[in-house]
């Protein structure tokens, strides 16, 4: 009975640290923003209007020919009904938003109540896209002297130069890539200048 016991205070330890450190992984959030610039313009548009409208139209009845007694059909008065068209025009106000990016990306770090705030300043570097995966984010960058297609990012592969970054709430890992087929923390084939993550304030 003791050992049934022991065993049973042991099974249920194990199983609350195993949600305690659970609820600690899935509680860290980690979100990305890209930076831009906005700004709204206003513009009017001509628009149709729509409502019922009252027609007449002619109704039909069964005549006979005087003449050869033959039947045919022929009006015998009008009727109303209603018909759904345009009946006017009218201008309304209309807006639209341009963003143009600051080639900056700001990221978020919080586990615990306690946020951590980055910056992925590529102005000068090259372009970076952004993804998820297991809760972390993870931006990759070309350069734009060895890689880059048209400052447009396409991919790592060919020896272009890259940078990986993965944020998983405070683990920060840097990796780079040129010659090799994967990427790696320490790439002697990367000779270009490193692009840098950096803490700012919120």
């Amino acid at each position: 009975m003791k050992k049934r016991m022991i065993l049973f205070l042991t099974l249920f330890l194990i199983g609350i640290l195993a949600i305690t450190v659970t609820s600690q992984i899935q509680g860290g959030t980690v979100s990305l923003e890209e930076r831009q610039d906005c700004s709204v313009s206003y513009y009017n548009v001509t628009e149709s209007v729509y409502g019922n409208v009252t027609r007449t139209r002619n109704t039909n009845t069964t005549c006979i020919d005087p003449v050869n007694l033959t039947p045919y059909i022929c009006i015998n008065g009008t009727e109303s009904y209603q018909s759904y068209e345009i009946t006017g025009n009218q201008i309304m106000l209309r807006n639209k938003t341009d963003c143009i990016s600051r080639n900056s990306f700001s990221i978020r770090a919080q586990r615990d109540s306690v946020p951590k705030n980055y910056e992925i300043d590529f102005s000068n570097w090259g372009p970076c896209i952004h993804s998820e995966e297991n809760g972390c984010v993870i931006v990759t960058c070309v350069s734009k002297y060895d890689g880059a297609h048209q400052g447009k990012f396409t991919d790592c592969k060919g020896g272009k130069s890259c940078q990986r970054f993965e944020i998983c709430n405070y683990r920060i890992k840097v990796y780079y890539k040129n010659s090799r087929a994967e990427f790696a923390e320490d790439d002697p084939s990367f000779y270009l200048s490193q692009l840098a993550i950096r803490e700012v304030e919120e």
